[in-house]
């Protein structure tokens, strides 16, 4: 071990034991890494565990879109903005103004929703966040696909199977999960005890269904326009799922 190496794991296991000291745990050093002898570092204040501190996080849906109202397929694809009644809809909706950061997908209806919601925020695009990508399927509905028999059996798989030229469920599901965990660590990292998000109707199902605790259904995860979800983030599970107000995040 290199003399470097050897003083970043004291200084590590330095704080590791100041942690333990405030949570009552009983520690001892072995080659600079503390080893726990009595209680539990888990127990240590809030704020005060780094990478295994709780998280608290908001996921608010984008204000109402032109395709929203037309109930029309607008994913990754399609950068629209928000309609006028979506705004309006969004401004009745109270704000919140110590809200000091926002990560959205850098989409223009999400940044619109969250400079309305939380004017007082500074907005961080997280592209990994966007919704779906419908490919083909972009900026039309289920009215005017009907006919087609791509996505015919692309709805008789449950949306499993790749949209012609998009993407299909599992990697986009996969997609949001390493963007969101990407995300709580840069927050963390920072010293924040919660993260809101300003995303999308698909984001969040993606989200909810597969670190859910106790597990939701992807199709059971319903977030209307405006609408929230609130949640504690433990680096693994997202626990105390609820449903929030996308106007008052706390």
């Amino acid at each position: 071990m290199s003399a470097e190496d050897a003083q970043w794991r004291e200084r590590a296991g330095r704080l590791g034991c100041a942690l333990a000291a405030r949570a009552d745990v009983v520690v001892r050093m072995t080659c600079g890494i503390p080893q726990v002898i009595k209680g539990n570092l888990a127990d240590a204040p809030r704020g005060t565990q780094g990478a295994g501190a709780l998280l608290e996080v908001v996921f608010v849906r984008h204000g109402a879109t032109a395709g929203t109202e037309d109930h029309r397929y607008s994913g990754a694809g399609t950068d629209e903005p928000l309609s006028s009644a979506g705004e309006r809809a969004l401004r009745d909706l109270a704000c919140d103004r110590d809200v000091f950061r926002v990560i959205t997908s850098g989409m223009a209806r999400t940044d619109q929703t969250a400079r309305i919601l939380f004017p007082n925020a500074e907005l961080m695009a997280c592209p990994g966040l966007r919704e779906m990508d419908f490919g083909d399927f972009e900026g039309r509905s289920a009215a005017e696909l009907k006919e087609d028999a791509r996505y015919r059996a692309w709805v008789d798989s449950w949306c499993e199977t790749r949209c012609p030229h998009g993407e299909g469920k599992s990697d986009f599901t996969r997609r949001v999960i390493a963007a969101f965990r990407e995300a709580c660590e840069s927050e963390r990292a920072q010293g924040s005890g919660r993260a809101v998000f300003v995303v999308h109707a698909g984001t969040v199902k993606a989200l909810l269904s597969e670190l859910a605790v106790p597990k939701m259904g992807y199709f059971d995860v319903h977030t209307e326009p405006g609408g929230a979800w609130a949640a504690t983030w433990d680096g693994r599970c997202l626990r105390d799922v609820r449903p929030a107000s996308g106007g008052d995040a706390r």
